[in-house]
């Protein structure tokens, strides 16, 4: 009787370790699986987080080349994104709800490389935007030039018009016509007199001193179009500020002429 208490006693303590034993191993296999579900659960966090960040880059760079973006960062990306889901619908305790915890040291070598991708595609976009400021400065440039240059074309033909109107002689029969010319055209503005007398000498000289003053190729640069050469060749006055000053102009000379024919005196001046 004495020596069996020893040998139970001994066996219960044996299979008293071997249930404390496997007690503190099912624990550690526990911790282990609760600590791969965070860190797996945070490694697809900071994915969503990178993903989301490349749709951003993806939107600013508009338009967008696919055929340059990083093929393997868009196939991994999509490969990650199939591992998250299936890992979401299977690794999901009782309440729905993620583990969390701080990131293991390992995480930041899993995101380094596509950190690395992000940072490549932001230096592109900011390329581009360095592109597209210099082409607005450079197309702003070229509008001042031609505005500048349009305006000194314009002030060149203004005074090719008076010096060639200058030059004019008109043929007029008797003084007595000169002078009736001359109160018709100088009380009336050029268009309403042409809208009463649409067929006078003032409107035909207009229509040909108009026609070998203003060149095609002048009037096409100026305005962008041939509109008021087609209504001059048929018969009509352009009601245009440019051809408005241009009556104004030949007023002024036609006047002067009509004066000089009225007096009677040898011109030698025009």
């Amino acid at each position: 009787m004495t020596s069996t208490l020893p040998k139970t006693t001994h066996l219960m303590e044996t299979q008293e370790k071997l249930q404390n034993f496997e007690l503190k191993n099912e624990e550690t296999k526990t911790e282990k699986v609760i600590e791969m579900e965070m860190l797996l659960g945070e490694v697809f966090d900071a994915v969503s987080a990178m993903k989301k960040t490349y749709v951003s880059l993806q939107e600013a760079h508009c338009p967008w080349d696919q055929d340059k973006m990083p093929v393997a960062v868009i196939s991994e990306l999509k490969r990650l994104g199939v591992l998250r889901e299936r890992y979401r619908r299977n690794s999901r305790n009782g309440r729905g709800e993620w583990r969390e915890r701080y990131r293991p040291n390992s995480l930041r070598e899993v995101v380094a490389p596509y950190e690395s991708a992000v940072d490549e595609l932001r230096q592109q976009v900011k390329a581009k935007e360095n592109e597209i400021n210099d082409l607005k400065e450079t197309t702003l440039l070229v509008v001042e030039r031609k505005i500048s240059r349009n305006e000194k074309l314009l002030a060149e033909v203004k005074h090719q018009l008076i010096c060639c109107l200058h030059l004019t002689c008109l043929k007029t029969s008797t003084v007595r016509e000169c002078s009736t010319q001359y109160r018709d055209v100088k009380a009336m503005d050029p268009m309403e007199l042409f809208g009463i007398l649409p067929t006078c000498s003032f409107g035909n000289f207009c229509f040909k001193k108009y026609l070998a003053i203003v060149h095609p190729k002048m009037e096409e640069v100026l305005f962008g179009d041939l509109e008021q050469r087609r209504q001059v060749l048929a018969g009509s006055h352009p009601r245009s500020q440019f051809y408005g000053e241009f009556l104004g102009l030949a007023k002024a000379v036609w006047l002067l002429h009509l004066l000089a024919f009225f007096i009677g005196s040898s011109i030698k001046s025009f």
